[in-house]
């Protein structure tokens, strides 16, 4: 994926990967810019945001509710299965082991702009 992401985005980023040249362009260790809260935002709705709908509907209308959960279940599996025939690392996992330039994991750092020092922290030991 790496060589991929390169190779389609190489010439727009000076031949680096682009998770590398959106860092040095974007990210400053010393600041928490407005777009880091967002982004925060934007990866935390992953875990909680299929769920809420989830529940929701089955409080709501259950035959909806069932619809939902197989699909989400299907989509699951998919990406399961995806993962394991083409399997992809995320970007501080393949700067860790020296895939591609260092970068910071910076996924919850926006959290800390609100007070939530702790969200982010328990995420990354998980």
């Amino acid at each position: 994926m790496i060589d991929a992401d390169t190779t389609m985005w190489g010439r727009a980023t000076g031949g680096i990967a682009p998770t590398v040249w959106l860092q040095h362009h974007l990210y400053d260790p010393n600041h928490v810019h407005w777009w880091d809260l967002a982004v925060s935002t934007v990866y935390f709705s992953h875990f909680v945001t299929a769920p809420t709908i989830g529940v929701v509907l089955w409080l709501r209308n259950r035959r909806a509710s069932a619809a939902f959960m197989r699909r989400w279940v299907a989509l699951f599996a998919a990406g399961l299965a995806t993962y394991f025939l083409y399997p992809a690392a995320p970007p501080w996992w393949a700067s860790v082991h020296g895939l591609i330039e260092p970068i910071a994991r910076i996924s919850t750092r926006g959290w800390a702009t609100i007070g939530l020092h702790g969200a982010g922290n328990m995420l990354k030991a998980a």
